[in-house]
């Protein structure tokens, strides 16, 4: 999909995308999840982190941002070649310093005091921040005053709509060819 995404973009026409954030809840589900024997599963392990990689590689350019989260951030967790294409890393306070050296390339997260909410960004710099804590409903607002009403989540709504009129697969996972 991303692949088709960039091809068009490169085409004469200007191509207007929407802007598309994918989460990735426990991504460690996708890359490191013991399946035994089974091979159709271990297939579409790989499929998966595959495309979480091209999203990585390709999709800032067609305004797709990808989200990996994890609570075991290990070296197995975020491949490198998916670490190597996200933009940023956001790490909250970890135990143990490898870690945060795993995920940040500092120390940093793990020396982190034990409040809620406090976390450090990797980007250029390494900084420490203190999120926000704010309710659903403050969430929404804040969102809609940023971009505007208009009811998008995962199932309804342009995406969505955009989604199945570009990538009509059954695996969900294929683009259009």
């Amino acid at each position: 999909m991303v692949r088709h995404a960039v091809e068009a973009g490169d085409s004469a026409a200007p191509v207007t995308w929407p802007r598309i954030v994918v989460v990735v809840d426990e991504v460690a589900e996708l890359t490191v999840r013991d399946l035994g024997d089974d091979r159709a599963a271990r297939a579409a392990q790989q499929a998966a982190t595959g495309r979480l990689c091209e999203i990585a590689r390709l999709g800032r350019s067609v305004d797709i941002h990808l989200v990996c989260c994890t609570q075991r951030p290990d070296a197995d967790a975020v491949p490198g070649q998916l670490k190597a294409n996200l933009d940023g890393t956001v790490a909250f306070r970890v135990r143990a310093a490898i870690n945060s050296f795993i995920l940040l390339g500092s120390d940093k997260a793990s020396l982190l005091p034990p409040h809620p909410g406090r976390a450090v960004f990797a980007h250029e710099t390494v900084e420490e921040f203190q999120a926000v804590d704010c309710s659903l409903e403050e969430s929404r607002q804040l969102l809609l005053a940023r971009w505007g009403s208009g009811e998008v989540s995962p199932t309804t709504g342009p995406v969505s709509q955009w989604w199945e009129n570009t990538c009509p697969t059954s695996d969900g996972l294929s683009g259009p060819s």
